[in-house]
């Protein structure tokens, strides 16, 4: 087997944090990258994302560049990123940041897979009822290895400040369906963010197996304050089948 360390972190709101000086196989971004500043004007509106665009291209691109240990950066988007509205074209050619909207991606041996939707509520970007998710959930390959997607499943990472569970039922019958029978071998990481409160480690049951580790990564509380550690983890490859086994590495958080 090879080894492939993994740091993952989400809900940067424009917040560009430290990372450890470490040699990781990937990080991952889970959504919420760029600031929403009121002097950016209304959510959505064309000044709102050309500020964004330009902080992706300047100062997230900069910090980006800081961490050359780290062999790719693989991120998806979130509600507040409206500047993927418009489509990822604007980018760099030479942005060390590789960002999937419904896509997949291969770095390093290891398969992920980009999803930027959440469930409705107010008025912002990426949203997706629960049919609509599901009709999007039915397009992530069954050899997906890590799985990237903003919006938490349902009961895992999900739980606000009052108790309530805000998380999607589509998601988490998707991932169960990615990690029963042949597909068992393939997925073995969940990561997620957008409800800052829910932080945390997270295990789903497989069938003969090991919980299947998952990652709520925001690194900013329910106060949009800077706290949270960057979360790692580190998975071994099997060439002998394709897949993977996962050994969730205490390290980081």
């Amino acid at each position: 087997m090879s080894t492939r360390e993994i740091l993952a972190i989400s809900d940067l709101h424009g917040y560009l944090p430290d990372l450890p000086d470490f040699a990781f196989s990937s990080l991952c971004i889970v959504g919420d990258l760029a600031p929403t500043l009121r002097s950016h004007g209304h959510n959505g509106g064309s000044k709102m994302r050309t500020a964004q665009k330009k902080w992706i291209n300047t100062e997230f691109k900069a910090w980006c560049k800081r961490y050359p240990k780290i062999g790719k950066i693989v991120a998806t988007v979130g509600n507040h990123d409206w500047f993927a509205l418009d489509g990822l074209d604007f980018l760099d050619d030479d942005h060390p940041c590789k960002i999937l909207i419904d896509e997949a991606y291969t770095h390093d041996g290891v398969n992920y897979y980009g999803i930027p939707w959440s469930l409705p509520f107010c008025d912002w970007a990426f949203m997706a009822t629960e049919e609509e998710l599901e009709l999007k959930l039915a397009k992530v390959p069954t050899n997906t290895h890590v799985l990237l997607t903003h919006g938490p499943p349902y009961g895992f990472g999900d739980k606000l400040v009052d108790g309530k569970l805000t998380g999607s039922q589509a998601l988490l019958k998707r991932i169960k369906a990615l990690t029963i029978g042949e597909h068992l071998a393939h997925l073995k990481l969940v990561l997620f963010g957008h409800i800052h409160e829910a932080y945390g480690r997270y295990f789903i049951d497989r069938r003969h197996v090991d919980g299947l580790p998952m990652a709520n990564c925001s690194i900013l509380d329910e106060n949009y304050k800077l706290v949270n550690a960057p979360i790692d983890f580190c998975i071994n490859i099997n060439p002998s089948y394709g897949g993977t086994a996962l050994d969730d590495d205490a390290g980081i958080a």
